[in-house]
């Protein structure tokens, strides 16, 4: 899911259809409606025109500040573009959901957490790393939001240390689906690499979890850490094709 800033005109790009190939839309055929956090259509932005032409397979839908805010006592607000088009006179649809967030105060990137985890960007992309969600966490975590918001401002090193704390925590959540993610090679014309075959993540886990616990309370002495962390261990099946090369 996409976020953006609260309270600002978005743009919300897209390809009509969603199978491998895009389609072309009957011409005249294209709407949207933009649908509130419940589902239910906002008023003024129920079935809006989309302007397409015979060779349009793709467009961009403009969505103004004043539909973005978010709500009384909310820490962040959904949306959910609805695209309808026929092709060939049969209708077909499309759903495109963002996030509205606040101008969060920490300063971490998604950089640094693939830094933490040793992957490149081609594996894990910005956009899979929610650090928004994990600064949500972290501000829950605390015995006081408060904490965390003075942390986050302080400009020295207890800063730092937040804004690790945060990574730590997206790492955490990430570290499950890494098995399936990273890649052992890796090529581009000369340049490549190759790496060892990683089957156990339980180690970088267990390593992501004292980074975040020991963290949480150097900046929060109302936190103590859990003796033990309990590491749910998976396993990729063998592949009965490549089992024997």
């Amino acid at each position: 899911m996409q976020d953006f800033l609260a309270g600002e005109d978005i743009q919300l790009s897209f390809v009509f259809g969603t199978g491998a190939e895009p389609v072309i839309p009957d011409v005249g055929s294209v709407t949207y409606t933009l649908l509130g956090p419940a589902g239910n259509p906002i008023d003024g932005m129920q079935n809006v025109p989309i302007t397409t032409d015979a060779a349009t397979f793709s467009t961009r839908v403009s969505v103004p500040a004043s539909y973005n805010e978010i709500g009384v006592n909310k820490a962040f607000d959904r949306r959910s573009l609805l695209v309808r088009w026929t092709k060939g006179g049969v209708s077909d649809w499309m759903r495109l959901n963002y996030r509205i967030i606040p101008n969060f105060p920490f300063t971490v990137t998604p950089a640094a957490v693939r830094a933490f985890l040793g992957v490149n960007k081609g594996e894990l992309p910005d956009e899979e790393i929610d650090l928004f969600s994990a600064y949500i966490y972290v501000q829950e975590a605390v015995s006081d939001p408060i904490i965390l918001s003075n942390a986050l401002s302080s400009g020295d090193r207890v800063e730092l240390l937040a804004n690790d704390i945060i990574a730590m925590r997206a790492a955490i959540d990430l570290i499950p689906s890494l098995q399936n993610r990273v890649a052992q090679s890796e090529k581009n014309g000369v340049m490549g690499f190759d790496r060892i075959k990683i089957k156990d993540y339980s180690g970088l886990l267990a390593d992501a979890y004292a980074r975040y616990y020991a963290g949480l309370g150097l900046i929060d002495t109302g936190v103590s850490s859990p003796a033990n962390y309990i590491l749910l261990v998976t396993t990729t099946d063998t592949d009965p094709i490549t089992a024997g090369t």
